[in-house]
């Protein structure tokens, strides 16, 4: 069986979640991977037939997406040529993880795509909607990457066809422990910004990981690094506390590691203001803006626990041979 794996690669998550799946499917017949986007700080362990430029939205340094440099960045001509280039019909199983150019070539093509991600069980009708901007962000995360048959990733398994989150393996393989350190992952914001906040709690210890400086610094209790896995890893398996975007995979392997979590949603990104909604209701804090008076919730959050009941159960495998019988043996046999 010949498949098709393409990838969001401007998120993390979505990377993450390939180096599980991938190897999954490779056990099941013979895989191409395609990845579009250039934003995700995971290494990917094999091979990719082709890296599409994609849409990709960029940041500001505020914590918000900026449309004006995400319009700057788009090649609509790039887009649409490589959605006609691309070899859908070639593939026996395609299955897409929020990546437009394969998704498009599908429906183009009249390939019936199965889509896995975390976005196609926010459109879930139980899961948690944001009311500001739901029209657009609606919209968004319905056609930008629109397929034939859906699987979802969410914290609650709001219907029968959404799992709990797929924690790599090399997380799971961590054995936790609370060294007294908060770990913050922000990448919408400034190190300028990030330090001068942090800065405000001067009896905490914090490390900050961010893509805004190539070598470790250090401004009184506020430590910076530079993007690296394995330091990462080793972070946020000893640190007591995690404070992020509210995207998906970070948010549930944390939550996997029993730490404490404060999620920061990206400002105008309406994937995560969903999320948000989603955490909130299993007990995790949201704070909308890195300000002044925003200063307060953060210490009762590292003043008080945080116990979050989540399914962490690995489904990968399982989630996987449903997906074949269900479009590919199914059909055979009709």
């Amino acid at each position: 069986m010949n498949i098709l794996y393409a990838l969001q690669g401007t998120g993390n998550g979505h990377v993450a979640r390939a180096l599980e799946i991938v190897p999954i499917l490779n056990n099941r017949g013979q895989v191409d991977v395609v990845v579009s986007g250039d934003e995700s700080q995971v290494a990917l362990p094999f091979e990719v037939m082709k890296h599409y430029r994609g849409i990709t939205f960029k940041m500001n340094k505020t914590g918000g997406i900026s449309l004006w440099k995400s319009l700057i960045h788009f090649r609509l001509v790039t887009f649409l040529r490589d959605v006609w280039s691309c070899p859908v019909k070639n593939y026996d199983l395609v299955i897409v993880d929020f990546e437009p150019v394969v998704a498009w070539a599908c429906v183009l093509r009249g390939v019936k795509s199965v889509g896995m991600s975390h976005q196609l069980a926010v459109l879930a009708p139980k899961a948690p909607k944001a009311a500001e901007g739901r029209l657009l962000g609606m919209a968004i995360l319905k056609y930008y990457a629109p397929t034939y048959d859906q699987v979802g990733f969410h914290f609650r398994k709001y219907n029968k066809r959404i799992y709990g989150p797929v924690i790599r393996s090399e997380v799971r393989e961590l054995q936790p422990r609370k060294r007294g350190f908060y770990l913050v992952y922000l990448p919408a914001y400034s190190l300028e910004h990030l330090s001068a906040y942090f800065r405000a709690f001067p009896e905490i210890r914090w490390k900050i990981f961010t893509r805004h400086t190539i070598q470790k610094t250090e401004e009184g209790n506020v430590k910076a690094y530079p993007i690296d896995q394995e330091k990462f890893l080793k972070a946020l398996k000893n640190c007591s506390g995690v404070i992020c975007g509210a995207g998906f995979e970070l948010p549930a392997e944390a939550l996997y590691l029993q730490k404490k979590v404060m999620v920061v949603p990206i400002k105008g990104q309406y994937e995560q203001a969903c999320n948000a909604l989603s955490l909130q209701e299993l007990g995790v804090p949201v704070l909308h803006e890195l300000n002044p008076q925003s200063v307060a919730s953060v210490q009762t959050w590292i003043d008080n626990k945080q116990e979050v009941a989540i399914d962490f159960s690995d489904k990968t495998s399982f989630i996987i041979d449903r997906v074949i019988i269900r479009n590919c043996l199914q059909s055979q046999l009709v």
